[in-house]
């Protein structure tokens, strides 16, 4: 039985530099703590400037151990207007509450892309974000991300790609 049981709605805006791309998505949640870790699941519409599109995902969060890491699972089930996929991502997680209003966190780890009609591809990724509680129930936060991707039908890397993440998350 879960602990604490709270429900959420999230939106959160991207911009990927290399590209140019800004992104937008806005979900409505479920998220369940246990003695065995946290889970969430969610369900969007996302849009960039390339595609629209909807997303269901899957987060799975280990309790913490030596003090503030955790590991983290995350899949994804998207249907977008340029092409469907399943991903899939592993990463280690820190995280730290600096005070009751701010906390940082480091989310490193791998991304398996399956795309339905395409090549599949991994990349590799590290995002560091700082959140603030506005309340006990509006939270905002901040985040920047560099990653590599790799193709694994052609075995070779692309270019470096960072990106920028702001959101907003209402929890009841």
């Amino acid at each position: 039985m879960p602990n604490k049981v709270d429900f959420f709605i999230k939106n959160e805006a991207s911009y990927s530099i290399p590209d140019k791309n800004f992104g937008d998505y806005l979900g409505r949640g479920i998220k369940a703590q246990t003695t065995s870790g946290t889970y969430e699941g969610m369900f969007a519409v996302k849009f960039n400037k390339e595609s629209e599109g909807v997303f269901t995902e899957l987060k799975y969060t280990t309790p913490k151990f030596l003090k503030d890491f955790a590991f983290e699972s995350r899949s994804r089930l998207q249907y977008e207007s340029t092409g469907s996929s399943f991903n899939t991502r592993l990463a280690a997680k820190y995280s730290k509450n600096i005070n009751s209003k701010f906390n940082i966190y480091e989310i490193a780890g791998s991304t398996l892309k399956i795309p339905f009609k395409s090549d599949k591809k991994t990349t590799l990724s590290s995002l560091t974000g700082i959140g603030y509680n506005i309340n006990s129930n509006i939270n905002i936060y901040a985040e920047g991300e560099i990653s590599k991707t790799y193709n694994l039908k052609k075995k070779e890397w692309g270019d470096y790609s960072p990106a920028v993440y702001l959101g907003i998350k209402y929890t009841f």
